[in-house]
């Protein structure tokens, strides 16, 4: 069909398009059928017409009608209402094989906990520490076994007691960022403890009352629980079975959904924790009404998170699951000759870490268990015991580094210059032409990069060593960086870069400032993040499978905290030099215009069709 006569035969449809979209009353379910209609011309038009201006008029005339359509979708005013009764309830039918899973496991977790305190009547003071059971052992002599829940005020113990539920809850969601094995770890953990608690009173023959008192606000407060460790399972479940979506996309679902079932949970949290605090410690009350208690809170449960989505998927939900808009990745290669702003560059670093995310992570992971066998080698006296973790052991990330003054500056600037050398190949992979240096000039390139990467591993580790002149980190890491990019980039010596690199700093230094800047705060959130309670409950899961003083936990603790403290240096490093090198190439058309050049010299060269560059 000719041209004229494809616009000829549907241009009065266009119209009509065109005057549905400036209509703020057009119905969404319309536009969709319309959006449908001018997507099946477009097609037509890319392949027929691919050059010609129809073909960018309904690529407008598309994108019109989708943004309307997306912004038309209306929240509901009953939206809370809707949340309750329809799309939690949907959540929870679609994750219900993460909710039985996580059941298993805190269920077999609990039967663990019993039946090692049986076969080892010490392991409650492994589990619970000796002061806890020492006290409950005091409570039961005096004849009061349940004493520990009213040594304070009610209102004072619920609040303490929800603070701290929110917060377990909460971690056992986020852990499931990591493959969900995170999540099911706290569930296990979580679920010795209180097998080994109900076996410790079973064999002191208060089984029955310890039921009844824990179980009392446990009801609730457990099912939670095991309800946040579904919830970490569908967190992590989008980067292990990403289906049809990229992975980091399938991530954004799972993680939305998986948020909306711990918020879904808090309300019972902070109605477990009202109940511990003001109504558990009554436990005069006769039996029969707290286990009816106990019963109906496991009956609102089940009924609510199990029976009543299943009862709702038969009978039909109001609306769909709600899939979040997904912005398309843009996979371009980066375009380097360009000069460029700060949130620019910032941006392009993020991306690549992004689009080479595994490669970054392989590359900092291998070589950081390098550097903890080298130590083995190089120092005289184990390095494990230099390592000092009575602190939270959070703290022994940034410690564990500094303890080795002597090896530390200088070990690490050949595992530093490797990960600048990775990430000079990682960003020739976006460079237009692909091209990589002569094996043998690799070789020398890492070399010579050992110098300034030696100077910034030392002036790193003096600047945190001393503390207070930290300030002036974001004003030296230009220079030293910008020398490590010259030197894979400025040719033909890269000797030359000693010079050259640091005059390019002065071209845009407050761009450096700036950048450096945020990739600091970036470095710092991910060392506060790791550092936080998590290594806490990480280090009291993995010890609770050895022997409190035994020589495995003695060394595995210190060994992997070490392994991360590495790790958290070099893969982070990664992001300095993704961003000196973006620098470099910014500076660089800065002072020699090379693009801008190339630019003018095409002038009049390219083809175009009014206006458009023929694709």
């Amino acid at each position: 069909m000719k041209e004229t006569q494809f616009i000829k035969q549907n241009q009065e449809k266009w119209k009509r398009l065109e005057k549905a979209i400036q209509n703020p009353n057009e119905k969404a379910d319309e536009l969709s059928d319309l959006f449908i209609q001018v997507t099946d011309d477009l097609s037509y038009a890319r392949t027929f017409y691919p050059n010609r201006s129809i073909r960018a008029y309904l690529n407008w005339l598309s994108q019109r009608i989708f943004f309307k359509i997306y912004r038309a979708k209306k929240v509901k005013k009953n939206s809370i209402w809707h949340f309750w009764t329809d799309e939690l309830p949907q959540i929870m039918y679609e994750s219900r094989k993460e909710v039985l899973l996580a059941f298993a496991v805190y269920m077999v977790s609990m039967l663990v906990g019993a039946l090692s305190q049986a076969m080892d009547p010490r392991f409650a003071s492994i589990i619970l520490g000796d002061g806890y059971v020492n006290m409950t052992i005091k409570n039961i002599e005096a004849g009061d076994p349940m004493a520990v829940y009213k040594t304070s005020g009610p209102f004072g113990m619920s609040l303490g007691i929800i603070a701290n539920n929110l917060y377990v809850a909460l971690l056992t969601f986020l852990l499931g960022v990591f493959a969900s094995v995170g999540a099911i770890g706290m569930l296990v953990s979580t679920g010795v403890m209180v097998g080994v608690f109900q076996y410790f009173f079973y064999e002191r023959g208060l089984l029955g009352e310890s039921f009844l008192t824990i179980w009392t606000h446990g009801a609730l407060e457990i099912s939670a629980i095991v309800l946040a460790g579904a919830a970490g399972i569908v967190l992590g479940k989008g980067l292990l079975f990403p289906g049809t979506y990229h992975q980091l996309k399938a991530f954004q679902v799972t993680a939305q959904r998986g948020l909306k079932v711990y918020l879904g949970i808090v309300p019972v949290i902070i109605a477990a924790g009202a109940i511990e605090g003001y109504i558990t410690r009554m436990t005069y009350t006769p039996d029969w009404i707290r286990l009816t208690f106990i019963l109906l809170c496991f009956a609102l449960m089940l009924g609510y998170f199990v029976v009543y989505p299943l009862l709702k998927f038969r009978k039909g939900y109001d609306e769909k699951l709600f899939v979040p808009f997904l912005l398309p990745d843009k996979d371009e290669p980066i375009v380097l000759v360009k000069i460029k702003k700060a949130g620019e560059i910032f941006t392009e670093v993020l991306t690549m870490f992004r689009k080479h995310f595994g490669a970054t992570l392989k590359i900092a992971a291998s070589l950081s268990l390098s550097f903890i066998i080298l130590l083995f080698f190089i120092m005289e006296d184990s390095p494990l015991e230099s390592i000092n973790l009575k602190y939270s052991p959070g703290l022994g990330i940034i410690s564990a580094l500094l303890d080795f003054e002597t090896v530390l500056p200088y070990v690490n600037s050949f595992f530093l210059a490797g990960i600048a050398w990775f990430a000079h190949r990682l960003i020739n992979k976006e460079r237009n032409n692909g091209q990589s240096d002569p094996p043998f000039q690799e070789i020398v390139l890492w070399l010579v990069a050992i110098v300034p990467v030696f100077l910034f591993g030392l002036v790193l580790y003096k600047l945190i060593k001393w503390g207070s002149p930290m300030m002036a980190l974001p004003f030296i890491l230009p220079f030293l960086l910008a020398i490590i990019a010259g030197i894979f980039y400025i040719k033909p010596n890269p000797l030359q870069a000693l010079i050259q690199g640091p005059k390019y700093v002065f071209k845009q230094f407050g761009l450096e400032l700036v950048l450096n800047i945020m990739l600091l705060a970036i470095s710092a959130i991910v060392v506060l993040l790791i550092s936080s309670r998590i290594m806490d409950y990480l280090v009291h899961f993995v010890g609770m499978n050895f022997q409190s003083g035994s020589d495995w936990q003695a060394k595995i603790i210190p060994a992997f905290f070490l392994f991360l403290s590495e790790f958290i240096l070099l893969w982070t490093f990664f992001g300095f030099v993704f961003g000196a090198i973006l620098s470099h190439f910014s500076a660089k058309e800065i002072t020699e215009a090379t693009n801008l050049k190339k630019a003018i010299e095409n002038i009049g060269t390219e083809k175009r069709i009014k206006g458009m560059l023929r694709e």
